[in-house]
């Protein structure tokens, strides 16, 4: 994990609601390709809050990094434990459709 403030300043970020707690970095150098980040706020012993960023994958393309983000979004922001199958699937076809809106743009 490197901090938010340590991510290399020649790089393209695209931050949306849609996708929290992940964004997307663009490798801007020739032939760059993408980088999906969870962002992780991490208390420090201050009582501060830090930024993390932690690479979750790097699409070659913007259209991969989207189905990256519906992919790992029921990983990163949904429960730990699901109480069923029928749960668990409620939260996936609400991912789906969320997705859809976004990719829809």
């Amino acid at each position: 994990m490197v901090k938010i403030e340590d991510l290399p300043k020649t790089h393209k970020y695209i931050y949306d609601e849609n996708i929290e707690p992940m964004f997307l970095g663009k490798d801007t150098s020739v032939g760059g390709g993408y980088i999906l980040y969870l962002r992780k706020d991490v208390e420090q012993k201050t009582g501060d809050i830090a930024k993390y960023a932690k690479v979750i994958g790097y699409p070659s393309t913007f259209s991969h990094a989207l189905k990256m983000i519906v992919r790992d979004k029921l990983k990163v922001t949904g429960p730990t434990t699901y109480s069923s199958i029928r749960e668990y699937l409620n939260e996936w076809k609400q991912i789906n459709e969320e997705s859809k809106n976004l990719i829809d743009l």
